[in-house]
C-alpha cells in the first residue's frame, strides 16, 4: 500500500512539473514569435528594448537566453540592430551599458562583434537610450509597452525602468 501511495504521489508531482515546463515552453514560443514583429515596428535610426522575467516560476525563462531569443537560428536574421532583450534584474546593468554606448554600437555593429570587443579603443560610442520599451506580459502572452518617462535623470534611469516594468507586468 505504501509503495502504491508513493508511486501515485510521485506521478502527480511529475505531472505538475511537466505541466509547468510546458507552460514555460509556450511562453517562450510566444515571446520568440513576438520579438521579430516588434523589431520590425522600430523605425530606422531608433531602438527598442524588451524586459522579460529570468524565471517562469522555478523554470529558467529569459535567464542566460537573451541572445538566443534575438539571434539566428531562433530568428531569421539578427534583431540586435533594432532591439535587445534583457531580464527584469538587469535594469542597472543595462543603464550602465547604455551610458557606455551599447545602443549606439548595436545600431552599427553586430552583437557578436560587440561581445568580442566590448570596449573599442578608437571610436567610443556616445550614450544613447532606447526609444521603445516593452515588457513580456505572462497573462496575455504578449509584449506590452512600458511607460518610461521621456526625460529621466541618468542616475534615476534604472529605478524608473524598474517602476515601469512593475507597472507593466501588473497590468491585467
Amino acid at each position: 500500500v505504501a509503495s502504491v501511495l508513493l508511486l501515485a504521489t510521485t506521478s502527480l508531482l511529475g505531472l505538475a512539473a511537466i505541466a509547468s515546463w510546458r507552460e514555460a515552453g509556450a511562453q517562450a514560443a510566444a515571446l520568440h514569435a513576438a520579438l521579430g514583429p516588434a523589431a520590425a515596428r522600430v523605425p530606422a535610426g531608433q531602438y527598442g528594448i524588451v524586459f522579460a522575467p529570468e524565471w517562469y516560476g522555478k523554470i529558467p525563462f529569459a535567464l542566460n537566453a537573451q541572445g538566443g531569443f534575438i539571434l539566428p537560428p531562433f530568428q531569421a536574421q539578427p534583431l540586435s540592430p533594432k532591439l535587445i532583450l534583457q531580464t527584469e534584474r538587469e535594469f542597472a546593468s543595462f543603464a550602465a551599458l547604455a551610458e557606455d554606448g551599447l545602443v549606439t554600437r548595436l545600431k552599427r555593429e553586430s552583437l557578436e562583434s560587440i561581445l568580442k570587443n566590448q570596449s573599442p579603443a578608437k571610436s567610443p560610442a556616445a550614450a544613447e537610450w532606447p526609444d521603445y520599451y516593452w515588457c513580456w506580459h505572462y497573462q496575455s502572452q504578449a509584449l506590452r509597452p512600458m511607460q518610461v518617462p521621456a526625460f529621466v535623470q541618468r542616475e534615476r534611469y534604472a529605478a524608473e525602468l524598474q517602476q515601469a516594468y512593475a507597472a507593466c507586468v501588473a497590468t491585467p
